[in-house]
């Protein structure tokens, strides 16, 4: 299975882990603290045309917020795309368990396979 260096997918713990086991088309990199390096963070995504950040927490001020802010600091103008969940009042119009809300978001493992492919299809 040969994987794709022109997207690398960022993520932390359970999810990034879950996506490395699931074998994705697609660099998959553990940004495994918070701050991350910096400097290692720009090391594994350099080369790439597409960054996808992967969260199951709040999409807003998350991982993909950060990636942002790393790449202003090191001038690399890199598409980032967030994913994570994106309550629009702040909170699920429903309430119920987490995998449901996740499912209902798109994000099981999956529908986020579904997604990096459709942007490898892209040929971004």
């Amino acid at each position: 299975n040969k994987k794709s260096s022109e997207i690398v997918v960022a993520a932390t713990g359970i999810m990034a882990h879950s996506l490395m086991e699931k074998e994705m088309p697609v660099k998959v990199i553990d940004c495994f603290s918070i701050p991350v390096s910096s400097d290692l963070f720009i090391k594994e995504v350099c080369g790439c045309k597409q960054i996808i950040t992967v969260e199951d927490g709040m999409v807003t001020c998350g991982i993909g917020s950060m990636v942002l802010e790393i790449l202003n600091d090191f001038q690399m103008n890199i598409p980032v795309k967030r994913l994570g969940l994106n309550f629009r009042k702040g909170y699920p119009d429903t309430y119920t368990n987490r995998e449901l809300i996740l499912e209902e978001e798109g994000l099981t493992l999956e529908g986020i396979r579904r997604f990096v492919n459709g942007m490898l299809e892209e040929k971004i």
